[in-house]
Order: C-alpha cells, then structure tokens, then sequence
C-alpha cells in the first residue's frame, strides 16, 4: 500500500505495507531517502511495527550491530503516540470515551 502525502504544495509519494493475522498487525514503513531542494538524507531501514492486543514492538535493523534494534511499548502508549501525530504543540491527556476513571472528575472540573 501507497500512501500520498502533500507539503507545500508537492506531492511526496510514502510507501508503507500492513499486514493482520489472527493476533498481530504488522506495518513496514519504507525510507526510500529524499534528494529534494528542501532535505537529502541517506536511506534508512525499514521501521517495522508489531502491535499484538497486550504490546508493540517497534524495531529497525541495526547494520552496524547486525542485529535489530527493538521498542517495546504498551498498546496505551501506541495509541498516545498515533494521537500526538496530529496535534499541535503542547501537553495533552488522552481520555478513552467512557473510562469509569475520569468519571469522578467529570463534572467537578478537576484533574
């Protein structure tokens, strides 16, 4: 899967693979390196997500080491960071609808 991205005006081609089997999702995100006006870099390895129901991995080859390097970081954390994406600077707390822990702060406006 392919994915279009737009910056200033210009079209930036990002490719990506997601794969699901019965317990994992497995996303590839592929550097393919930028030789523009406004960066050139050098190529880097795939980032390669693995998210089950209880933890994501995060992990990118290491040529240097021959080895992969590995995050592991909890599904809550996950979906903190893909929330954090898209919002402007700041601090910010994600609150689940209907999480019966923020219910005692409801209405009492407090923290």
């Amino acid at each position: 899967m392919a994915g279009m991205h737009i910056a200033n005006g210009e079209r930036i081609r990002k490719i990506y693979t997601v794969e699901f089997d019965f317990d994992e999702v497995e996303i590839h995100i592929i550097d393919e390196g930028a030789n523009t006006a406004a960066a050139v870099w050098a190529f880097h390895e795939d980032l390669i997500v693995n998210a089950f129901d209880d933890i994501v991995f995060i992990r990118q080859w290491n040529e240097e080491f021959n080895r992969f390097d590995v995050i592991d970081i909890s599904p809550s954390q996950w979906e903190e960071l893909i929330c954090a994406l898209d919002s402007p600077e700041g601090a910010f707390r994600a609150i689940k609808k209907g999480d019966p822990k923020i219910s005692q702060f409801g209405s009492k406006g407090g923290g």
